[in-house]
């Protein structure tokens, strides 16, 4: 199922990372059955985003 997932992120610049987060918004692909599964959805949007700071600010169907 698609995802919208809204979330804060820390931003690459020019080979450097921001301190301050920004906001952003992903759509993926999340399994049926992981759809309430808030774990399983802060972790692909590490592994998207490549932040392991990255903070889920909240999500929806697409």
């Amino acid at each position: 199922m698609r995802m919208k997932l809204d979330y804060e992120a820390a931003k690459k610049m020019d080979g450097q990372t921001t301190e301050q987060k920004v906001p952003g918004v992903i759509v993926t692909d999340i399994p049926d059955d992981k759809e309430h599964d808030e774990a399983f959805i802060k972790e692909r949007l590490k592994e998207i985003t490549e932040d392991p700071n990255v903070k889920l600010t909240g999500y929806e169907k697409e």
